[in-house]
């Protein structure tokens, strides 16, 4: 799935770059919508007029855009597609300096996308994944028509690419596996035969050096190469307090990638590409922003400021004192056989191969020791789609294929969690009732003891295949119905071991050996037959084994596999022409899998199912276009996650939820050099039922014991009720010689809640992000240097807050703050 946007030149001028503009205040986002509708109607009457002709015949002469994609598996105008689609040209991922898919969220309708950690939260019309490895993300992501079913392989770095879409709501017939909230699908720029390139380089805010180039041509007649690079780095936004720390947020990224197209004959052509990134985020980026009453009184935290700021506190010790590192080592490599058959069908073969290997090491940004993770983790993947799609000019058309893959998950190295609270806890007790302190371990060796250096090797393997057909047939002229079938099935199997579980001191945790070690006197008989390292194991036994599986618990070592129907529907009329009105039915499955990340032993969760009703209406009005879209998405055991009191995730299934809401975008050229757009999202994101749901910070507080509560009614994480967003671009000669060329971009959306809870303190904040950049271009010579904002107004907010792992009190809250404003002066050099 792809796109790519026509933006035809007038009068053989350049053709001009894409940007974006929204305000700061929802009145002022619409207000721009109305001003952009209204300049549309005297510009469309002017290219109607112009010549005395014809209106719609010179309006669509000079068209604005005409863009393409592949929502549907085929090429098709935007306003031609009968599905809520938002699309990204090259030209507008470079006018917004889109660095990867977290860019995009402010410009797509309905989209999340946020990176904390070893966790992306994911969502599309307030659906999505928590981001873990242990199973599938329900955002289906595409690089160059190859499937990755991780959400952490989806921060791919943006440079020399051909477009984004974004296709909202399930797309179980098409694409399938796990695409149950919709799809971002990215294609990389194409091989030409003619030679040509570009080299950009950028310096700016945060000590910022980027450099990025291509080079493109012919070998021969039959064989065009291309190959990109990249390399970016920039200094940390957040000033770490703690001595000897990376400032937080600073980028590290390298990337090559080289794709050559061979014509294998006049009806036959092979794709080829391979593709190497490294991206690494040092320094830690979440910061302490609340402190709960149990860990108010820990003289710790005595003086550590808590505003959202752009500072940040990592001051663990030991060997919880590590400077964080969050990175990405990828290979991907795709082979796409396309052949013409002699009826105008076309038979597609997409065969691909991933290899991403997540490096991760980090402790918490607390003054408290609670966390260490030194987890690295591979995920690797072997795909391959068969698709034939036959011609598009008949009335009875079609889509048959076949998909498979088969993926590895494989998480190695340790954790280390500070349970030195319990142990102390402990031997308070037991001296309370009377046994002597002088035989129990000092509170060091305590310690020691009840610190847990976790090693429980992870490995998970997955298989599927399914085959699908849609038929789209033509009953008038008009009017069209299109039916679709797929059928899926998957195979999951999972195995962790526990027996890798040590204290600080190498000893199996837990065990009579652990506290023999820091017992005064080990062997010494507190009853007849009772030592006191074994009346210590038997009470921290008794105390973790409700948490935590202790060592000599049976290894995990499950397997699931599930068959599913899914079939879709759709109508679509077109009353005049270049106007479409549509209605589909959609259907959607997410695999279920196994909640490995909690340190009891993993139990499983189902399946999630969705029931899409989409209405919507497209205008082609000749210098733009307009798109219009209402949907109602119904979940049935919809998969959640949350953190629980010892900072693992835990993953259950939600009775039921909602999604539901409307979407409009529009794009329109007023007049010659000048482009306008504006987008607006209004979602309601809900539970129908889920009556067993975790607490609250404050019902914490309440009943620290343990309770649960009734989310029925309340709105689902990672839904922003209203987001909404404009641009503008503009290119203007100045002389024969000296173009100038501007994009404004503005985008916004309120806040919403980010754990399943609903905690009013977990909540992302509104924000209103202005981009801009502003440059000339000489075009004779090819070069064009350019001046780029982002974050304008210097808006600041929290874009995610999570409880911190392993604190005493549920109220001790981490939050993310977005970063800051910077400039960067750019040049481009085009040849």
């Amino acid at each position: 799935m792809y796109c790519h946007d026509r933006f035809r030149p007038h009068n053989g001028e350049r053709e001009m770059t894409e940007g974006t503009k929204a305000p700061r205040r929802l009145g002022m986002l619409l207000g721009g919508c109305a001003a952009m509708l209204l300049a549309s109607a005297p510009a469309a009457a002017q290219v109607a007029n112009a010549d005395g002709g014809d209106g719609g015949q010179a309006a669509r002469e000079n068209a604005a855009d005409e863009i393409i994609v592949t929502a549907q598996r085929r090429e098709q105008a935007i306003t031609e597609t009968s599905a809520s689609v938002t699309a990204f040209s090259a030209e507008r991922l470079q006018s917004i300096d889109a660095q990867d898919a977290r860019d995009l969220t402010m410009f797509a309708p309905s989209l999340t996308f946020i990176k904390s950690a070893q966790i992306n939260q994911i969502a599309i019309r307030g659906l999505g994944s928590p981001g873990l490895d242990d199973f599938e993300s329900a955002v289906g992501f595409y690089n160059d028509g190859v499937y990755t079913s991780k959400s952490r392989n989806a921060l791919t770095p943006f440079y020399d690419m051909g477009g984004i879409e974004v296709l909202r709501g399930p797309q179980g017939v098409l694409f399938g596996k796990n695409a149950l909230s919709g799809v971002v699908s990215l294609r990389t720029a194409d091989p030409s035969h003619d030679f040509g390139g570009f080299v950009t380089a950028q310096g700016g805010s945060l000590d910022l050096f980027e450099a990025t180039g291509a080079v493109t041509g012919g070998i021969n007649d039959d064989v065009s190469f291309r190959l990109a690079g990249m390399v970016r780095r920039r200094g940390g936004y957040l000033d770490d307090l703690a001595p000897g720390k990376s400032d937080g947020g600073k980028q590290r990224t390298y990337a090559v990638r080289a794709k050559s197209t061979i014509d294998l004959g006049d009806t036959t052509r092979l794709k080829l590409k391979y593709e190497w990134f490294q991206d690494d985020e040092h320094g830690y980026t979440r910061q302490l922003t609340s402190v709960g009453p149990a860990d108010a009184v820990n003289p710790a935290f005595n003086g550590i400021e808590t505003e959202l700021d752009d500072r940040v506190y990592s001051g663990q010790s030991g060997i919880y004192n590590v400077d964080a590192l969050v990175g990405t080592r990828a290979h991907i490599a795709t082979a796409d056989l396309e052949q013409e058959i002699g009826n105008g069908d076309t038979l597609s073969i997409i065969a691909g191969y991933t290899n991403f290997h997540h490096v991760l090491r980090r402790g918490d940004a607390l003054p408290i020791d609670t966390l260490l993770q030194a987890n690295p983790t591979r995920n690797e993947a072997a795909t391959l789609e068969i698709r034939l799609t036959s011609a598009d000019d008949r009335p009875l058309r079609y889509i048959v294929g076949a998909y498979g893959d088969m993926t590895w998950t494989k998480r190695r190295g340790y954790s280390a969690l500070n349970f030195t609270g319990v142990g102390q806890g402990v031997r308070a007790a037991l001296i309370g009732n009377g046994i002597p302190a002088a035989l129990l371990p000092s509170p060091q060796g305590f310690d020691e003891a009840n610190t847990l250096i976790l090693a429980s090797p992870f490995d998970q393997k997955g298989k599927s295949w399914a085959a699908f057909a849609e038929l789209s047939y033509d009953l008038t002229s008009k009017l069209s119905v299109t039916a679709g079938l797929r059928y899926s099935w998957d195979r999951n199997s999972i195995r962790r071991g526990f027996d890798r579980s040590l204290d600080l001191n190498g000893n199996i945790f837990a065990s009579v050996a652990s506290y023999a070690a820091v017992v005064p006197v080990p062997g010494f008989q507190i009853a007849p037959g009772l030592t006191v390292e074994q009346l210590l194991a038997g009470t921290m036994q008794g105390v973790y084994g409700a948490f935590l599986a202790l060592p000599g618990t049976p290894a995990d070592d499950g397997s699931m596999s599930d068959g599913n129907l899914q079939p879709a529907g759709r109508i679509e009329y077109r009353p005049w022409d270049r106007v479409l009105l549509y209605g589909t039915v959609q259907t959607g499955t997410k695999q279920g899998g196994f909640n490995a990340s909690s340190l009891l032993p993993a139990t499983a969760f189902g399946k999630e199912k969705a029931l899409a009703f989409e209405i919507g209406a497209k205008y082609d009005f000749g210098i733009g276009y307009a798109t219009l879209a209402a949907f109602r998405t119904n979940f049935d055991d919809l998969q959640v996650s949350a953190t629980n009191t010892a900072g693992a995730v835990d993953t259950m299934n939600a009775a039921k939820a909602v999604s539901q809401g409307f979407e409009a975008e529009i794009s329109v050229q007023p007049m010659r050099g000048m482009r306008l757009g504006a987008s607006y999202a209004y979602l309601d994101a809900h539970y129908r039922r889920f009556v067993n749901a975790p607490c609250t910070v404050d019902q914490l507080h309440a009943q620290p014991n343990g309770c649960s509560q009734d989310l029925t009614g309340r709105p689902l994480p990672n839904a922003p009720a209203n987001s909404a967003s404009v641009y503008a671009d503009t290119e203007i000669p100045l002389t024969d010689r000296l173009n100038l060329k501007a994009s404004a971009n503005i985008g916004w959306k309120s806040d919403f809640y980010t754990e399943i809870t609903d905690t009013p303190q977990q909540k992302a904040d509104s924000l209103a992000i202005v981009n801009g950049r502003i440059g000339v271009e000489l075009p004779d010579t090819g070069l064009t240097v350019s001046l780029i904002a982002k974050n304008l107004f210097d808006e600041r907010g929290a874009l995610m807050r999570q409880r911190a792992s392993n604190a005493r009190d549920p109220g001790t809250i981490l939050s993310l703050i977005n970063e800051p404003r910077t400039f960067a002066v750019e040049a481009r050099f085009a040849f």
